[in-house]
């Protein structure tokens, strides 16, 4: 399964790394579920869904602009892990995922189970 999750980080980044900027909305669609919606207008439809589910904590603003320059997200692991975990008493079999490179000065997370997309 950590195959796949590391994976899928790729893909979404690969995917982030044709934009120069794109803005994000965080919404709920479903209890255990948040969404993230890219996109390059407010007009425009969106050019990227980012999936959390079995979500445990959300640790992050609800709109942000993702500045292009470098990856998007990733999974943390390590001693920075380990104090999320500890700070916030996440359930086992969480990941943490951090949200990168955005206009943001403050670190933001969401920690679920899985993450996928939809372009």
């Amino acid at each position: 399964m950590e195959y796949e999750e590391n994976e899928m980080i790729k893909k979404i980044n690969e995917i982030m790394s044709r934009y120069l900027w794109m803005d994000f909305e965080l919404t709920s669609a479903s209890t255990g579920k948040v969404v993230l919606h890219g996109f390059l207008d407010e007009s425009g439809e969106d050019k990227i869904q980012i999936v959390f589910s079995d979500v445990d904590a959300i640790l992050c603003k609800t709109s942000f602009t993702f500045e292009g320059e470098k990856e998007f997200l990733k999974e943390l692991d390590g001693e920075k892990a380990c104090a999320i975990n500890l700070n916030y008493s996440i359930l086992q079999g969480m990941k943490i995922f951090q949200i990168l490179n955005t206009d943001i000065e403050g670190e933001m997370y969401i920690i679920a189970k899985n993450v996928d997309y939809i372009v």
